[in-house]
């Protein structure tokens, strides 16, 4: 958009010419959350190109260095592991006796039978049982 209105000024057309039939233009395609905040700052009923040039940098500017502040928090995260805790795979019932974790069926991994990734086709399943009674 800048260089487009540059290159309208250095052919010596003035912004109140195009400024009217081009200013809806942009703001149709701005994502709605950003007309909204370009809005809210506005402090004129008439827009100017300028100001609304001047709004969309700022937003974008501030988008992007919020999206950084992200990027750079995700980076400082040490990895988690997937490896429940050893308090979560026995726990105990009421009356003090541990409840057994749950195994599937099929490969023998912590998951309901319902969830299992590893055997998937029904006729595998139905073999594995057929074996296992």
């Amino acid at each position: 958009m800048s260089t487009n209105v540059r290159a309208l000024e250095a052919l010596g057309t003035q912004s109140g010419q195009y400024g009217s039939l081009v200013i809806p233009v942009i703001m149709l395609k701005l994502p709605s959350d950003v007309r909204l905040q370009i809005a809210r700052k506005t402090e004129r009923d008439v827009w100017v190109i300028k100001d609304l040039l001047e709004s969309v940098r700022k937003e974008v500017e501030a988008r992007e260095l919020s999206e950084q502040v992200k990027a750079n928090n995700e980076i400082k995260r040490p990895p988690t592991s997937r490896v429940p805790a050893t308090a979560s795979m026995t726990t105990q019932e009421a009356g003090g006796s541990p409840i057994t974790p749950i195994m599937g069926v099929y490969c023998g991994k912590r998951h309901y039978s319902a969830s299992c990734e590893t055997v998937v086709l029904p006729n595998e399943r139905k073999d594995i049982l057929r074996r296992t009674g």
